[in-house]
Order: C-alpha cells, then sequence, then structure tokens
C-alpha cells in the first residue's frame, strides 16, 4: 500500500513537473525558435560550389554541402551561432547563422589554362608520394580539414601533370571517397587559385593511388605547383583514409587547410621536446606527389 502510494505520487509529480517545465521551456525558446535551414553555396556564376565546407562551434562541427553545392543545416543551431562557410580555390565566407542568405556566394579564386602541346618525353615523378613513409599516419575527419603540398620546379621540368599520386597509411579505407585539388603554388599567405575545371573524386582503391588527370592538359609551370587532398566519405566499414607522412626531405612543403577556413603550415612536432624532434625531425611532408610528362 505505500509502494502504491508511494508510486502514484511519484508519477503525478513528474507529470506536474514536465508541465511546469514545459512552460517554462516555452516561454525561454519561443523568442530564438529553433528552425532548420537550407543554404546554396554558389560561386560568382551562380553555380553551385560542390562539397563546400560549413563549420561553426570554433571548427569542432560541421558538415559538406552536396555535389550542387545544397546544405540543410541542423536545427540546434542558434541566430547567434557564429559559421563559417568556404571551399578550396574559393573565399571564405564567416557570418552568423542568423545572418545566413538562403544563397551563400564564394569568390572563386580560378586561373584559365592556355592549350600546351606535349611531345613525347620520359615522365618524371615529384613530391613525396615515394618517399620512405615513417610510420605516422594523419587523417582528416573534419568538414573544411585538407591536406596540402607545394611541389616545386627547381630544374625548370617541361611537361603536363599526367597523374597524381597519393600514398596512404594502413589499414586501408577501401571504399572511402577522396578529392583531390590541383592548386597554385601556395605563397603561405594568399588562398591559391584552383586550376582544375571539375571537382576530382576518387574512390580509395589501394595504398599507392594513381590518379590519372592527363584529360586536365595541366602544365608544370615553373613556379611549382600545389596538391591537395580532402576526405569526402569514410569507407563503408567506417574507416579513414590515413595519409602517409615522410621525414626524408628537410624543407617543409606541407600545409593543412583548417576547419576555419584557415592554410596553416604542418608542424606536428611544434611543442615536442627538442629530443624527440632530432630523433623524429621537426617537419613532415605529407605523402602526396605528380607525374610530369
Amino acid at each position: 500500500m505505500v509502494c502504491a502510494h508511494f508510486c502514484t505520487f511519484t508519477a503525478q509529480g513528474y507529470l506536474l513537473n514536465m508541465k511546469k517545465l514545459h512552460t517554462i521551456i516555452l516561454l525561454i525558446i519561443l523568442p530564438t525558435a529553433l528552425y532548420s535551414q537550407q543554404i546554396h553555396v554558389v560561386a560568382q556564376e551562380r553555380r553551385g560550389v560542390p562539397y563546400a565546407a560549413i563549420t561553426w562551434d570554433g571548427g569542432k562541427k560541421g558538415l559538406y554541402a552536396d555535389s550542387l553545392g545544397h546544405v540543410q543545416l541542423p536545427e540546434n543551431l542558434a541566430d547567434s551561432d557564429s559559421i563559417t562557410c568556404f571551399a578550396i580555390g574559393h573565399s571564405v565566407l564567416r557570418s552568423t547563422r542568423g545572418g545566413l542568405a538562403a544563397r551563400v556566394q564564394l569568390e572563386r579564386y580560378s586561373v584559365e589554362i592556355d592549350p600546351i602541346v606535349v611531345h613525347p618525353r620520359k615522365s618524371t615523378r615529384l613530391g613525396y608520394a615515394n618517399k620512405r613513409t615513417n610510420g605516422i599516419e594523419v587523417f582528416f575527419n573534419k568538414p573544411g580539414a585538407v591536406a596540402l603540398v607545394n611541389i616545386a620546379n627547381p630544374d625548370s621540368t617541361q611537361g603536363k601533370i599526367t597523374k597524381v599520386l597519393v600514398t596512404f597509411h594502413r589499414p586501408l579505407a577501401l571504399g572511402a571517397k577522396i578529392r583531390l585539388y590541383l592548386l597554385q603554388y601556395f605563397n603561405g599567405t594568399e588562398r591559391p587559385l584552383d586550376l582544375l575545371p571539375r571537382p576530382l573524386i576518387v574512390e580509395c582503391t589501394k595504398r599507392k593511388m594513381e590518379v590519372d588527370v592527363s584529360e586536365f592538359n595541366i602544365p608544370f609551370p615553373p613556379t611549382g605547383i600545389a596538391v591537395a587532398m580532402q576526405t569526402i566519405a569514410f569507407a563503408p566499414d567506417g574507416r579513414q583514409p590515413l595519409l602517409g607522412t615522410t621525414r626524408s626531405v628537410k624543407q617543409p612543403n606541407s600545409y593543412v587547410g583548417t576547419p576555419k577556413g584557415e592554410i596553416e603550415l604542418f608542424d606536428f612536432m611544434k611543442n615536442a621536446p627538442k629530443a624527440v624532434q632530432f630523433i623524429v625531425g621537426r617537419y613532415m611532408n605529407f605523402t602526396i606527389g605528380i607525374e610530369v610528362q
């Protein structure tokens, strides 16, 4: 009997408290009601920006637009929350959730490539894809995170870029999708120009990827070129691509695009003790390269 009364009282008290709680919540939330919002990320020509990154909470959370630039923002974002919208080869837009229009326009940094005539010659591989890896892998699991490598042209090598080379670490993320970029050589400050006329999305099928880009007829400029990789989708088993690193060269030529839309030098060992830096090496480069012919 005591138990019955206790249960009845508990149930009634719970329901009563919930009614009061609902009233309080409504009074608090109604002025700033949560809502879902779809936006369309476009460039100057009003074409959608494929897989543009939209991040918030200081870059800790985010998502990608689809292949046409459409994205659905979650309901739990308030109007005052800060939003960053960006893509490699495009400008960065920062706004609040309430300040976002249905169409978000980014400036596209692109350059026209003059057609070139390539005479048959022996191919040359440049960059770090064939360098010995050091056992340290890097994964990019947040929207907007990018691995970028500058590949210089000190010997004035002529020809067009025929392949992009990427070496992954095991275990392999078979079936994962990555996006590759060919960009103007990154000078450390200005956002690099995009040289590809359309998105290049490929599926991870093996450890050493060789992606044919000869159809784009992009020459290897005397100033060098930048190659970037971005994870678009994990493998069906949930694994994510693990990009290899190498310390077989001392000069740092690798950068990371952060979820905040910034591009920073890849300085993995910056805060490590000097002894560790001496053994492992201070700077590392991503195992990304190109083939020129």
